[in-house]
């Protein structure tokens, strides 16, 4: 043992192993003769520490006890360390989870946690089929997906729709009882399937088809009368009513009327308007607007008798300025959005003072006949002046050639432009110049020129 043999060699630890075969004599569990146990330390002596656990499964969890003891923190000889009702192992090598910490199954389904995708709740598990319930039952990431093509109350709607759009019941037909189905409701009437639809007039239609269910002659099939309703439920009121042929007027408008606007007034009515009916009319009396005496909610009209010697009002001094007239007065009736247009036609008399002598002859000049007279007139005016000058200048002519041949006109008191002259020729010349004798001329008498009047040039033989 190469120990002294003067010496006497302890046994520290008492183990029965003195110092020079003991690897460690001061510790009582560490000697050659002792069997290797799990506890990091070389209890026997060979140099190699827990040596034979790492094949050895004490507890059947499938690690090696020397792994669990060295490597894990798991106990070796408990299957399940942390108590959760899973194997260490499986907790490693499956669902990868803390075998020392305690994996609990909050909703009690038999699924931990970390494959459960919802631990809060029941009925949310890996191995529940699924239902119309708006949850993800069977944990594959999609929810009622079963339920995309299935109509279980054959209603005519998806069994998804009704339950997440349409909060109706996928196993009824007729959710709200009112004996309509489901789908017809929402596919075709367009009604609130949830919400019993009454017909409380008994006019045969609903109350999401009627305008009016609590009044029996309003429905669709309705007929339109003058009334402020919508009858026939088209959506407009007193739609496609010919009001013309409704309401009465007085006068009638159908013919012209006489107005003596200097005697009479003028009234026009419009008659024949329901009571519920809320009209608005405005009044016209040609151009001009009218805004007084308006009585009876605007639906009839005084226009009081007119003097034009002193003409009361913008519209006396209008219709004074026009005089006697055809004229037009017009009611514009508007009642639900429909616009009515009444016309008066009238013969309008107002009373005119005579006029002067000067505005008569005035007035003819200005008319149209008076116009052709003036121009007759001015024409005359002209051609009689032009022949006066005209005689004028035969007469001034005719006096300067009696004058140039020494003629008296005044024979038995018979006027100039009466008479014809011989008047002798003019005297030979030529002898006179030649110094010769001529022969004297034949005297033939002067002959009058037609066209002017005056003496022609007196001829020689």
């Amino acid at each position: 043992h190469g120990s002294d043999p003067n010496w006497a060699d302890p046994d520290e630890d008492s183990d029965g192993w003195h110092w020079f075969l003991d690897c460690d004599d001061e510790d009582e569990f560490r000697s050659p003769g002792l069997p290797e146990i799990l506890d990091g330390i070389d209890n026997d002596c060979d140099e190699e520490m827990d040596d034979g656990f790492d094949s050895v499964d004490t507890d059947g969890d499938l690690l090696s006890d020397f792994e669990e003891y060295h490597n894990l923190s798991t106990n070796p000889y408990n299957g399940d360390t942390d108590g959760d009702g899973l194997p260490d192992g499986y907790e490693l090598m499956d669902s990868m989870s803390d075998p020392l910490v305690y994996d609990p199954d909050s909703d009690s389904d038999g699924v931990y946690w970390f494959d459960d995708c919802d631990d809060d709740d029941s009925e949310m598990s890996p191995y529940l089929p699924e239902s119309l319930d708006g949850k993800d039952n069977d944990c594959d990431l999609s929810i009622d997906e079963d339920f995309y093509d299935t109509d279980e109350d054959e209603d005519g709607l998806l069994d998804y729709d009704e339950y997440h759009n349409f909060t109706t019941d996928p196993n009824d037909p007729d959710t709200d009882d009112d004996g309509l189905t489901d789908g017809e409701e929402v596919l075709s009437t367009m009604s609130d399937p949830l919400k019993y639809n009454f017909d409380n007039d008994g006019d045969g239609f609903r109350d999401f088809e009627d305008c009016e269910d609590l009044v029996e002659t309003i429905n669709p099939n309705g007929v339109e009368t003058w009334n402020g309703w919508d009858d026939d439920c088209s959506g407009v009121v007193d739609d496609g009513l010919d009001r013309m042929q409704l309401v009465s007027t007085t006068p009638g408008i159908s013919e012209v009327f006489r107005w003596e606007s200097v005697n009479d007034s003028l009234v026009l009515s419009i008659g024949s308007v329901p009571n519920q009916i809320e009209a608005s009319v405005s009044w016209k009396f040609g151009d001009y607007t009218l805004t007084e005496n308006i009585s009876d909610g605007g639906l009839k009209i005084s226009i009081p008798s007119i003097d034009c010697d002193s003409p009361d009002s913008n519209l006396a001094i209008q219709l004074c300025s026009e005089g006697s007239s055809p004229q037009q007065v017009t009611a514009l009736m508007v009642d639900s959005g429909e616009v009515t247009e009444l016309v008066w036609n009238l013969d309008m008399v107002v009373w005119e003072p005579p006029l002067s002598v000067g505005e008569k002859i005035l007035g003819f000049i200005l008319s149209p006949a008076g116009a052709v007279v003036s121009l007759l007139g001015v024409i005359c005016l002209i051609g009689g002046a032009l022949l006066i000058g005209s005689r004028i200048s035969y007469k001034r002519q005719l006096k300067e050639a009696y004058e140039f041949y020494d003629i008296n006109p005044e024979v038995n008191n018979v006027g100039v432009e009466h008479q014809s002259y011989a008047l002798p020729s003019a005297p030979d010349v030529s002898s006179m110049l030649s110094g010769g004798s001529q022969p004297q001329s034949a005297y033939s008498p002067t002959e009058i020129d037609e066209d002017t009047g005056l003496p022609k040039a007196p001829k020689f033989d």
